[in-house]
């Protein structure tokens, strides 16, 4: 990147498996072994590999860059040997995310491939959103204090192609954009909504969102991307040949329990394009609705109710770890007790 151009507005990275399918690969190695792999490999030169799921949502932010301003820069990390390097420079250039007849034209694609690739990357740049197939990575990445979600290894879809004008990244709010505990001072004052609704149910659960309806939340481990999102949204919406970038909330939270939402963004000083609430339903059809490119959730449920019922959709998972919960105590320094029976108290 010239020296004269300013740094990327939003930096993602992602494993290699999540940007190409190497399905068939994988099930050699696991059923035949390495040796078996490597012939594989070999055989396989000159055969371009497909888009996995993560290809649409990757292609669609790199289209935000042009040659005088790279806002969206992605790095593709991966451990790998050179034959897949090749083939994933092939695939690059097959697949259009790399200009081959415009190389003055910085894509904002760059690549960290080798031993220890994924160290190299965070060590070397701050790192806005980081998307892996390996859930335990996405784990530890989580744990570490970084914005990071799982992405489904394998072909995309072809309805993942929609070109459709907006691209639409919509947030789910609860153990993502906000993590929603108890009021400071009180018995569950380290117990979010989540595990709050596992003792105590999910109508004590509401009512107790009700009453903080004018606490703001904790930000969530996805906040940090969430918010840069608003930055992009802000700089490029409205201008000639580029998508429209919305950012919606999609939740299940309902009536007494939403305005709690409305509070913790007016506080973090961010407008979402809309506020969806679907109760008891599959986020899936909504999702489906608004023509969603990606969906962000920690819940397993509602990203197998993304693939079943919203196919043009990426979901990213989010795992949740119990690390966000220490965090939230060491800062009020308070002590860990989250582990304690829940006290006889009133919700």
């Amino acid at each position: 990147m010239s020296p004269n151009k300013p740094s990327p507005l939003l930096h993602i990275g992602i494993s290699l498996d999540a940007l190409f399918d190497f399905s068939e690969e994988k099930r050699i190695l696991k059923k035949q072994g390495n040796e078996a792999y490597k012939k594989y490999v070999r055989a396989n030169m000159q055969t371009t590999l497909e888009p996995a799921k993560a290809f649409p949502f990757v292609a669609k932010m790199l289209s935000f860059n042009d040659p005088q301003n790279t806002l969206v820069q992605v790095t593709i990390i991966a451990n790998c040997q050179s034959e897949t390097i090749f083939r994933a420079q092939q695939a690059m250039h097959h697949h259009k995310l790399i200009d081959s007849l415009r190389p003055e034209h910085h894509s904002g694609l760059t690549s960290q491939f080798g031993s220890n690739a994924l160290n190299k990357v965070l060590f070397k740049n701050s790192v806005d959103l980081l998307l892996s197939s390996n859930t335990k990575d996405v784990e530890n990445l989580l744990t570490l204090g970084y914005c990071a979600g799982h992405v489904e290894a394998g072909r995309a879809r072809d309805e993942q192609f929609e070109n459709h004008k907006d691209v639409v990244i919509a947030f789910d709010f609860d153990r993502v954009v906000g993590i929603a505990c108890g009021p400071q001072g009180t018995c569950d004052q380290f117990l979010d909504n989540e595990k709050y609704t596992d003792v105590k149910g999910i109508e004590a659960a509401w009512q107790r969102e009700h009453e903080c309806r004018k606490i703001p939340a904790h930000k969530g481990p996805l906040s940090p991307f969430f918010e840069k999102l608003f930055a992009l949204r802000d700089l490029t919406n409205g201008q000639p040949d580029k998508y429209t970038l919305n950012i919606p909330i999609v939740t299940a939270r309902t009536g007494k329990s939403l305005d709690r939402v409305r509070t913790s963004l007016d506080a973090w000083g961010v407008k979402p394009d809309e506020i969806f609430s679907t109760g008891w339903d599959c986020k899936g059809d909504l999702l489906k609705n608004i023509h969603a490119t990606v969906h962000i959730d920690d819940g397993l449920h509602h990203i197998q109710g993304v693939y079943e019922r919203s196919p043009q959709t990426t979901p990213f998972h989010i795992p949740w770890v119990e690390a966000h919960l220490d965090k939230i105590q060491k800062r009020c320094q308070a002590p860990l007790n989250r582990f304690l029976p829940m006290p006889a108290c009133a919700p």
